[in-house]
């Protein structure tokens, strides 16, 4: 499916709320098509470049967590920039690549807030950084022990 057409009189924040949908709809297709063949993509530090490189990373995410949902919460746009918090949730029914290895399905439903920072250049995205509490998220997933009572996360 191509991306939707960017109409001329609609904010970057219209591009941007699409590919949210477009992830949450795992439809790859249409994600990878929103994006520019260089788009500097990392999510919580792990560096993914281009459309191809994302299509097989956000692939992982849906086998390891077929549910997958992400959500934004609210969102600033400033010239070529959205700024936005957003929650992902989802339950690990599938193994997870991680740059330190796989990870079994532990069964364990996740909800991790996070900020994503994201550059449209030319009508496509260039740029999406994201960052989220990895603690946070391991100890979701019981891989670490849970923050203290009263701990941020």
């Amino acid at each position: 499916m191509a991306a939707p057409a960017w109409p001329a009189q609609l904010s970057i924040s219209w591009l941007v709320e699409h590919a949210f949908e477009a992830m949450t709809a795992q439809d790859l297709e249409r994600l990878v098509a929103l994006v520019t063949p260089d788009c500097d993509w990392v999510d919580s530090g792990t560096p993914v470049r281009g459309p191809e490189q994302l299509r097989g990373y956000m692939q992982g995410f849906y086998t390891a967590f077929p549910d997958f949902r992400l959500a934004i919460r609210h969102a600033v746009e400033s010239g070529d920039t959205v700024a936005a918090g957003t929650r992902f949730t989802g339950t690990h029914t599938g193994p997870l690549r991680l740059p330190s290895g796989e990870v079994a399905p532990t069964g364990k439903s996740i909800s991790l807030e996070g900020c994503d920072y994201i550059e449209v250049e030319g009508g496509k995205i260039k740029s999406w950084h994201s960052y989220a509490n990895i603690a946070a998220f391991m100890a979701q997933l019981g891989l670490l022990p849970a923050p203290a009572a009263g701990a941020a996360s």
